[in-house]
């Protein structure tokens, strides 16, 4: 018998492939891109029950992203290497810096720019389900590593 989690699980895994799968096709990335980061982060802040989490990991596919971001939003995070050779830690200065990316992220989802739905992370319960977190955050990145691995980094 399939959970609420399950299938909260697996929508939010066909809507990434259709999103990524999407991307790649019409070779326009930026909103799958942008939306998988802003899941990332995200995502990792309800983790830790922390919304002003100041680092982060991510994919090493993604470091063009928050660069490009990063400049846009006149913010200057650190890139530092992780015990992962394909990810990387990126930390902002202050809560404020990290605001700038989480108001962009809102504002992208209130004006239905989103790539693809926001996961339920309740997965039924009343409750965040930070195991499904996790496997949500490590279907991301292994997601964002193959897409990088087969030439989305000549994308954007």
């Amino acid at each position: 018998m399939t959970t609420s989690r399950d299938r909260a699980k697996s929508e939010f895994v066909n809507d990434v492939q259709a999103a990524t799968a999407s991307a790649q096709k019409t070779r326009f990335t930026a909103p799958a891109r942008i939306t998988i980061l802003a899941d990332l982060m995200q995502i990792q802040c309800l983790r830790a029950d922390n919304t002003e989490l100041l680092t982060f990991t991510l994919p090493q596919g993604l470091v063009s992203t928050v660069h490009d971001l990063a400049q846009q939003l006149e913010v200057q995070p650190a890139l530092h290497a992780t015990t992962e050779p394909d990810q990387v830690g990126v930390e902002f200065e202050s809560a404020d810096d990290q605001d700038e990316f989480v108001t962009l992220f809102q504002m992208l989802s209130l004006q239905g720019h989103r790539a693809y739905s926001t996961p339920d992370l309740y997965g039924g319960s009343t409750t965040i389900d930070k195991d499904l977190c996790g496997e949500i955050l490590r279907f991301l990145h292994a997601t964002v590593q193959e897409l990088h691995a087969n030439g989305w980094k000549n994308l954007k």
